[in-house]
């Protein structure tokens, strides 16, 4: 079977929605790496002639503004009918892969229902797969609920009609949309959360009047804010409740004003163009939205451990916890936090930038022993007696708790009669990071050095 690109197209908004692809996976890219180059080269594939898509030169412009630069020549390597030869590099980085098509009827179904080419779409999930490790990871998908989870308007249908509806054939995208955000939650760790413009404790009682089979998040939400507030308002308190940079949140949301409000108040935010449910997942899935490099033990434990910390809050105290140091051979899990971390990264490099410093990453457990993870990890060189720390993050999962001053105090310990600098660099994104440097160091050449006076905790 040949595969062309000039395949028919629905009358669906197609520059809308190369324009979403562009704004989810190049915006989250440049807001990443500063904007930092990546080049990808795709081989060629005989059937199809990739410079003849119209679309994927429309795609291929609008990358080229965050730094994504798109080539196709033989040269990168004959690709096959069964995969594409993809060659990619960034930051001095070359790697090459095969991008597999094995199940080229659900690429084609993708492509059709969001109204591209084929070609395209290929192109897309390319994109997605090269930069998953290079751009700001979504964690968070927050939903209105007047006409995106239920059909009507509860404050004006009222109780008994938006049931009716929910319950019966018209509730019936709702509910098949519901168990899909369900299922991201139960195999990506993705928080679910709903921002509505409704009362609260009208809201939280007629979610509890529904069974789970017509109302699929029930017992799987983590936030719910309701109320006349601005969305733009609630959902920076909603980033702010998961410790969460409001750039990792996804809005869907039925209102065309609603959705434009939020991306004059919130441009990082990304809020996706959609006309029906099935569009949507098309759009969360196809265009891997939630993609990333790989899946850790941390990311299913994150809604878990998020709630147990809510709920000791919530008693006015905080679990006793304990934090074990290891030495990073290789940098490996050093490297690995570097490239998920985006609120308190000290350096804008995504690696060690130094392989002659010593790295050490921090596991955090609570008093049964459990370990909840690796939540810090620092990488260092000696500078005579002084310390010169190329790179520290922490985990999102645990601000808040005494981390910052824990690993700080380990350091000043580590140095002795030296100073403890580090290599900072101050970005709109790093918010965390900037309020420990406010908080606990004083600028020196080079760098911020930490004073002496950081916060004592128990160790």
């Amino acid at each position: 079977m040949s595969i062309h690109g000039d395949l028919p197209r629905k009358t669906l908004d197609v520059q809308g929605t190369i324009d979403d692809f562009v704004q989810a996976i190049g915006r989250a890219y440049a807001v990443r790496t500063g904007g930092g180059e990546l080049f990808i080269t795709i081989g060629d594939m005989g059937p199809i002639d990739w410079k003849k898509d119209e679309m994927i030169n429309a795609l291929v412009q609008k990358l080229a503004q965050y730094g994504i630069s798109i080539d196709f020549s033989e040269a990168c390597g004959s690709s096959r009918i069964e995969s594409v030869h993809v060659t990619y590099s960034c930051c001095g980085e070359t790697r090459t892969f095969e991008y597999g098509l094995c199940s080229s009827s659900s690429l084609l179904w993708h492509a059709d229902c969001l109204g591209v080419s084929l070609c395209t779409f290929i192109l897309m999930r390319i994109i997605s797969q090269v930069i998953a490790k290079r751009k700001v990871l979504y964690k968070a998908l927050v939903l209105d609920l007047d006409g995106t989870l239920w059909p009507g308007t509860l404050s004006e249908d009222g109780v008994t009609s938006v049931s009716a509806r929910l319950t019966g054939i018209p509730g019936e995208p709702f509910r098949r949309f519901m168990r899909w955000c369900v299922s991201l939650r139960k195999s990506l760790g993705i928080f679910l959360c709903i921002c509505s413009r409704n009362n609260q404790e009208e809201v939280e009682r007629f979610i509890r009047s529904l069974d789970e089979e017509d109302f699929p998040l029930l017992g799987n939400l983590d936030v719910l804010v309701a109320n006349e507030n601005p969305k733009s308002i609630n959902l920076a308190a909603i980033a702010k409740e998961l410790s969460l940079d409001i750039r990792q949140l996804v809005l869907v949301d039925d209102n065309r004003l609603e959705r434009d409000d939020m991306r004059y108040a919130h441009q990082g935010v990304w809020v996706p163009n959609w006309n029906s449910h099935a569009q949507l997942m098309h759009q969360l899935a196809g265009f891997g939205i939630f993609d990333k490099e790989t899946l850790s033990e941390g990311d299913m434990n994150r809604i878990r451990n998020y709630h147990a910390l809510k709920v000791e809050r919530q008693k006015g105290k905080l679990p006793e916890l304990f934090v074990s140091v290891h030495r990073d051979e290789g940098h490996v899990e050093a490297e690995i936090l570097y490239r998920k971390s985006n609120q308190f990264r000290l350096s804008n490099r995504l690696d060690t930038v130094d392989k002659a410093a010593s790295s050490y990453y921090f596991c955090l457990y609570d008093s049964s022993g459990e370990n909840l993870g690796i939540c810090s990890a620092i990488s260092s060189v000696l500078m005579g007696e002084d310390i010169l720390v190329k790179n520290w993050s922490i985990s999102y999962k645990f601000f808040t708790i005494g981390l910052e001053e824990f690993v700080s105090l380990w350091l000043l310990e580590y140095a002795r009669d030296g100073d403890v600098i580090f290599e900072y660099d101050s970005r709109e994104e790093n918010g965390k990071g900037a309020e420990f440097v406010a908080k606990y160091c004083e600028e020196t050449v080079g760098g911020v050095r930490l004073t002496k006076g950081t916060t004592n905790v128990n160790r």
